[in-house]
């Protein structure tokens, strides 16, 4: 999910993304104690008011969903035979890992069963009839993972230790909160560690988008480029309160009908199905 964001294999930069820019943690590169604990609290409070908190006690979750790839940088990182489709996905929450069966239901290939079992590397497929086969790790695996961690996300952010504020920015007449996320010891911005700038919009107090780096890509791509997920339709199930749309831009933010991947929840049931069925 979401290749088509940093898979343009042509180009190339010295340059390094730096979701820091702009903000008020331009060119810091250590957190002082006040912006983390500002910014952990916004976070937590966002996660226990959404009840992502509850990931923690779900076994297993289905979704039956739909996406659409759209333009060259779309058509690049659509790993399926078509533009648009339909399909049923298994998942099993684990922040340490990721297991995932998806299952293709749209025209082509309908049958065709993609999954994740627990590591990166487990990657397989079965055609319709066929019998399943083990898949090389890359940009499959990639695809796979992202799905799932798109749809738990902020969930998948709870444990890390590097949450800071980052200030305030307006946006289309509204005000938000930002705050980073980002892996290591530091704020300083590296080839490493993958940056996750959070839009909190002070009025509603949703998550309204999001701003991300990709660092470690199984496949060469510009390390200037960054991606920015818009989330919208939020509906509860079981307490947990998901964006059932998530559309997907270069770089960005800008104006909504600009993105290259949109994925659009239409249904999701929790426990409805036993871990051994992945």
């Amino acid at each position: 999910m979401i290749v088509g964001l940093l898979t343009v294999s042509v180009m190339s930069s010295c340059s390094v993304a730096d979701l820091r820019k702009g903000t008020a943690l331009h060119k810091k590169n250590t957190a002082q104690a006040a912006a983390q604990t500002k910014g952990k609290q916004i976070l937590h409070a966002y996660i226990r008011k959404n009840g992502y908190d509850k990931f923690s006690s779900v076994k297993t979750y289905k979704i039956a969903a739909q996406e659409e790839w759209k333009g060259m940088m779309g058509n690049m990182g659509n790993p399926w035979p078509e533009k648009k489709l339909k399909y049923d996905m298994k998942f099993i929450p684990d922040l340490n890992e990721f297991t995932s069966r998806v299952e293709l239901t749209s025209e082509k290939k309908r049958g065709d069963v993609w999954g994740l079992r627990k590591t990166l590397a487990s990657v397989y497929h079965q055609e319709s009839g066929a019998a399943r086969i083990g898949i090389e790790q890359g940009m499959m695996s990639f695809n796979l993972a992202n799905y799932q961690w798109w749809i738990e996300f902020p969930y998948r952010l709870s444990q890390l230790k590097n949450v800071t504020y980052a200030g305030e920015k307006e946006r289309d007449g509204k005000k938000y909160d930002l705050v980073l996320a980002t892996w290591g010891t530091d704020l300083k911005v590296n080839k490493a560690y993958d940056q996750y700038m959070m839009w909190f919009n002070k009025s509603s107090g949703m998550m309204d988008l999001v701003t991300f780096t990709y660092r470690d890509v199984p496949m060469m791509s510009p390390s200037f480029m960054y991606g920015t997920a818009l989330f919208k339709n939020f509906k509860t199930v079981n307490g947990i309160n998901l964006p059932f749309s998530q559309k997907f831009q270069i770089n960005g933010p800008s104006a909504e009908k600009k993105y290259a991947h949109h994925f659009v929840i239409d249904k999701i049931e929790f426990d409805s199905f036993d871990k051994s069925e992945l």
